[in-house]
C-alpha cells in the first residue's frame, strides 16, 4: 500500500507493476483493496500537498503543456463528471491531473478522492486480472484483458 500512496504522490513512478505484484502476493480482492486504499490516501495527501504548498507544488508535476490541456477540469459545467471520466480512462496521466484536480477548489475534498479513486477502480480491475493471468499462465485471458486495456486508452487517447 506504500509503494501505491507513493506512485500516487510521486507521479513519475509508473503505477502499472504495483496492482500486478500486489494480486500476486495478496490475490485479487486483497490486491483491489490495497490498491484503492492508497489511491485514496495518496490523493488526500498531494491534495492537502498542494494546499499547503501551492502551485508551485503542482508545477514540479504537471509541465504547462499538461496543465493547459487539462485545464477545463479547472472550470466548467459537470466538473465532478468530467474529472471522474478522466480518472476512468487508461492512457491518461492520472498522477500528473491528481495535482490539478486538487488545485481546484471547487470540489469538495472528500468527493474528490472518492472520485479519483472510483474512477480508477475499473482500469485497477483490468490491471489485477491481467497479472493474475499471467501468473496463472492463461495467456488467452491476458491477452484479452491487454485487448481491452489498449482499446479504453485509444479511447481516452481521442477524448483527450
Amino acid at each position: 500500500m506504500i509503494l501505491q500512496i507513493l506512485q500516487v504522490v510521486v507521479a513519475v513512478i509508473p503505477g502499472g507493476p504495483i496492482p500486478i505484484v500486489e494480486e500476486i502476493l495478496f490475490g485479487k480482492v486483497g490486491a483491489l483493496v490495497l490498491c484503492l486504499v492508497g489511491f485514496f490516501l495518496g490523493t488526500v495527501l498531494v491534495y492537502y500537498l498542494v494546499q499547503w504548498i501551492g502551485r508551485s507544488l503542482v508545477d514540479r508535476f504537471v509541465s504547462e503543456e499538461t496543465f493547459r490541456k487539462f485545464d477545463f477540469l479547472l472550470e466548467g459545467k459537470h466538473l465532478e463528471w468530467l474529472v471522474f471520466l478522466v480518472f476512468f480512462l487508461p492512457g491518461l496521466p492520472k498522477d500528473a491531473l491528481t495535482y490539478l484536480v486538487s488545485f481546484n477548489p471547487k470540489i469538495k475534498p472528500m468527493r474528490l478522492f472518492l472520485i479519483t479513486t472510483i474512477g480508477r477502480t475499473p482500469a485497477t480491475i483490468l490491471t489485477i486480472f491481467l497479472g493474475g493471468s499471467i501468473w496463472d499462465g492463461d495467456y488467452s485471458l491476458a491477452l484479452i484483458l491487454a485487448g481491452v486495456m489498449v482499446l479504453l486508452a485509444i479511447l481516452g487517447f481521442f477524448i483527450k
